[in-house]
């Protein structure tokens, strides 16, 4: 009986594993199958089996990788990391890959699974000084970050763990205050926009862009006196002047040369870009009714500055017939008020780097003094004395040349003194190109 018993054990024992290998082998078989891609190390694709041709194709691969610096960028700025301070253990890898392609011992009839693997490597400390020059960089976690980026041997930037950008790790680089000129309350919607705004590095700032969800809310005016003191902040930056319109007038605020014209339904924009190494941070505020805008950015940008170059243009005189003014009177239409050139010049400093550009040129035209006169008085100039000489000298005249001479002066008078005819002459206006060069001028 004892030795049945073993018989029947024995053969249940063999039913089970005859049972666990149906239901294991197939299952393995199929995983084998299915995954037929090649094997990687490091995102490199291993075809050949030989473990001094695995190094070999790796070394190749990590080699070409070397030739770039490892690039970070983030909001708060990028900077590049040399290839140098990352060590890769080739021949540890290589083992580790081996190790993982053969089948278990327990499981001889498995097939070698397709593997994945990343490069053994050992980040650099000298690379913890580099990452600190930026202040919002999390140095352990930016450090793991790069770490990832060079176990797969990946060619894009890098993207860093940040702090949330806030003035108190910044330099004020440039502030404008200006007294608002009339009590507008649509600014308030412009200063909830750009307060705390960051601009990263390259990042374009588009005033219409920006404004398009509030335009309906904000009057012209307070529009062209915001966009005006945002320009003056981002002079005194590292900035490019991507598009910016002039008001052709001088306003009440600021310098001439600093005023914008910003317009929906005309498109004119006012655009400028962040070209510096670091990011840029504004704030802005009413206070005490004046509207103040700051920016700020890291400790290490460059000085930055602007003047303004004025040149007068004088306004021209207008004389204009009026009959209804007596004999020898005169009356002031409009006054006089002198145009400009102006120049807009930016001046970029730091230790080794000192230049200058021309940022806009405008002209704003002068209005003419314009008198009206009496058209019944007789306007004498150069040419009215000549002919009153010849006609003194001509006293001795026969009598018929004097009628006649008489007649013709008659009918020249006049001529001179129909306002018609005069105050035509008299209205044409000089005409200007956009420069501010004289096109056109009727006295000259």
């Amino acid at each position: 009986m004892k030795l049945k018993h073993d018989n029947f054990r024995g053969i249940g024992i063999g039913l089970i594993f005859l049972l666990l290998v149906q239901l294991v082998l197939p299952t393995t078989i199929g995983m084998a199958e299915n995954n037929n891609k090649n094997a990687t190390i490091g995102g490199v694709a291993i075809t050949v089996k030989k473990e001094s041709d695995i190094q070999s194709v790796l070394a190749k691969a990590i080699a070409e990788w070397k030739n770039h610096p490892i690039l970070i960028k983030g909001q708060s700025g990028s900077m590049e990391i040399p290839t140098e301070m990352i060590h890769f253990n080739i021949k540890e890898t290589v083992k580790t890959y081996l190790k993982e392609s053969k089948a278990p011992w327990y499981k001889p009839w498995k097939k070698r699974e397709v593997i994945h693997l990343p490069l053994s490597i050992e980040v650099s400390d000298d690379i913890d000084p580099l990452l600190r020059e930026n202040p919002f960089f999390q140095i352990k976690e930016t450090r793991a970050a790069i770490a990832n980026h060079a176990r797969y041997l990946q060619t894009n930037h890098v993207e860093p763990v940040e702090k949330d950008i806030t003035k108190d790790l910044m330099d004020r680089k440039a502030f404008e205050i200006q007294q608002i000129p009339k009590s507008r309350t649509s600014l308030s919607a412009l200063v909830a926009m750009l307060d705390g705004m960051v601009l990263s590095q390259n990042e374009t700032f588009s005033f219409l862009e920006r404004t398009k969800e509030i335009t309906g809310a904000i009057d012209i005016e307070a529009r062209r006196f915001f966009s005006s003191v945002l320009y003056s902040v981002v002079l005194q930056a590292e900035t490019t002047i991507l598009e910016r319109h002039s008001q052709n007038k001088i306003p009440n605020y600021l310098q001439p040369g600093i005023e914008v014209d910003v317009s929906q339904r005309l498109q004119k924009d006012f655009a400028f870009q962040n070209n510096g190494n670091s990011p840029m941070l504004f704030n802005a505020k009413i206070e005490n009714n004046n509207l103040l805008i700051e920016l700020y950015t890291l400790k290490n940008a460059k000085k930055v500055t602007y003047s303004v170059i004025e040149t007068k243009v004088e306004p021209k005189t207008i004389y204009r017939l009026s009959s209804k003014l007596k004999n020898n009177q005169s009356k002031v239409v409009e006054q006089g008020k002198v145009g400009y050139r102006v120049t807009v010049y930016r001046t970029l400093q730091d230790e080794s780097y000192d230049a200058d550009e021309e940022v806009s040129r405008d002209f704003y035209a002068p209005v003419h003094k314009v008198i009206e006169v009496s058209s019944r008085e007789e306007i004498t100039n150069d040419s009215n004395s000549e002919d009153s000489d010849s006609s003194d000298s001509d006293d001795s005249s026969s009598p018929n040349d004097s009628g006649s001479q008489g007649k013709n002066s008659n009918e020249n008078k006049d001529n001179n003194n129909n306002p018609e005819n005069v105050e035509n002459d008299a209205q044409e206006e000089i005409i200007y190109d956009k420069g501010g060069n004289v096109i056109y001028d009727p006295n000259a």
